[in-house]
């Protein structure tokens, strides 16, 4: 769960960088309507029995009627032990969760409630009696949920799970890997709903389906926000605006879960709103506030699928060079889709952004030059320095600190490679000093950046870096 600020907030969101709790003490856990106790971190799960059954695909257990009032402390699913919530589709459906017992649909309605609840982040689930979620970066075992066996505990993902998610793919014994991207109703008007990224390896690969729920926050986040929240200094925020606004290529780095998407998507909040932007991810998590957005989605090649019927990141990326773009954005980059994502932003795509996982901004830039050699098109390790660095122009380094989500560092990265080294030049503008506790001004903007900045019509306010060396 995001951790920025310094202190707890009333009102949590799940994912990204927004407010959250300080880390509960061993054995303690804040309230929730669907923890009447505080559960216990994450303890081995009972004995599993070694057989499985694929649970099959059914219609979507004799749902609530329409309108029906919430439960007492904002459940959208009336309260446990009660009516089953309708599908998607609104309507009712006498075949959703047929057959299950009363406790499994108390335990269906916590689950619900679990990933709905703005306080945790995370929703895993690792076999029927194996259910954790995480809070303020600890995890739990939420012992109230227990599907028994495999059969249920499949039959309540199908039905309770997927039905909410943009799949039409089902744990079926056939597919091996089901993903997308879970949109849960809050039951609240004017409320918006909870989205999660979905991941699920299926049986006959693993005996139990492998459940990763990673969750987004319900609000989008700007970056005076974060700011507010402690993940940067108002200086900073001041500055990333000015990034965005002139068209400054930026990579954002950082390990899996320190928010790499929620800075880009509140970066793009200070794009020109007449731009163009070509969107590529493989599963959908951002949401531009520009209105001329063309959003793609890359397909995996999955096991048993065709090879034909994949459609890579790296071929989009090349399809997009041809749809009149003023900017585009890979949401991460992992393979070969690197060397045509720096083409494009090298080729009149200035303000270009994606994410890379990397562990500090040297790492990103050895990240990218590892990459990029991955596409057959690719010319020598020395080329591809000298086009990285003509092309990345700034790198934001995303992490953890104590448990809460900062940004670590503001890189600049020159244009010049070092030819006694090959190492691509840069200087580091703002950082976290950890043995201080705070974001430190480390250098200021060179004088080649702060005149393209001029060119393009921003100014900047050198007050920002005040105190730089």
């Amino acid at each position: 769960m995001s951790q920025y600020e310094n202190s707890p907030a009333p009102h949590a969101s799940a994912g990204g960088l927004g407010g959250g709790l300080p880390p509960a003490p061993f054995g303690g856990l804040p309230q929730h309507p669907h923890h009447p106790q505080a559960p216990q971190r994450v303890q081995p799960a009972p004995a599993q029995p070694d057989r499985h059954t694929a649970g099959q695909a059914t219609t979507p257990v004799a749902p609530v009627a329409p309108g029906a009032p919430a439960a007492p402390g904002g459940s959208p699913f009336g309260a446990p032990g009660g009516v089953l919530p309708l599908p998607p589709s609104g309507q009712p459906n006498e075949g959703l969760g047929k057959g299950l017992s009363d406790e499994t649909k108390r335990s269906v309605m916590t689950l619900l409630e679990l990933i709905g609840d703005d306080e945790s982040s995370e929703v895993i689930l690792n076999g029927p009696n194996e259910i954790m979620c995480k809070v303020a970066g600890a995890r739990y075992h939420v012992e109230e949920i227990k599907f028994g066996d495999a059969e249920t505990y499949h039959q309540v993902l199908n039905d309770y799970v997927l039905s909410y998610t943009d799949t039409a793919d089902r744990i079926d014994g056939v597919n091996m890997l089901v993903e997308g991207q879970m949109e849960l109703p809050s039951g609240h008007p004017g409320r918006p709903p909870m989205l999660a990224r979905v991941h699920i390896l299926c049986p006959p690969l693993v005996t139990f389906a492998k459940v990763t729920l990673a969750k987004k926050s319900r609000t989008d986040f700007t970056l005076d926000r974060l700011a507010e929240s402690g993940a940067m200094t108002s200086n900073m925020a001041e500055w990333l605006k000015v990034v965005a606004l002139g068209r400054i290529t930026t990579v954002v780095s950082g390990p899996t879960g320190a928010g790499k998407s929620t800075i880009l998507q509140a970066m793009t909040h200070h794009f020109d709103q007449n731009d163009r932007v070509i969107l590529i991810e493989d599963t959908p998590e951002l949401r531009l506030p520009i209105a001329d957005t063309v959003y793609l989605c890359s397909t995996s090649l999955k096991p048993g699928a065709r090879p034909e019927d994949v459609v890579s990141t790296e071929w989009l990326v090349k399809a997009a060079n041809r749809m009149r773009m003023d900017r585009i954005i890979v949401g991460e980059v992992r393979g070969a889709e690197m060397a045509e994502w720096l083409i494009a932003a090298n080729s009149g795509a200035e303000g270009s952004a994606t994410t890379v996982h990397a562990d500090s901004p040297r790492r990103a830039l050895d990240k990218m030059l590892a990459l990029a050699t991955k596409s057959p098109t690719s010319g020598s390790e020395s080329t591809l320095r000298r086009e990285i660095a003509a092309t990345v122009q700034l790198i934001i380094q995303a992490g953890l600190v104590d448990g809460r989500h900062r940004i670590t560092q503001i890189e600049e990265i020159s244009n010049q490679v070092r030819l006694e080294t090959g190492v691509i030049a840069s200087t580091t503008l703002f950082e976290f000093d950890r043995s201080l506790g705070r974001h430190v001004v480390r250098h200021r903007p060179s004088d080649d950046l702060m005149n393209l900045l001029r060119q393009r019509g921003v100014s900047v306010n050198t007050a920002w870096f005040a105190g730089a060396v």
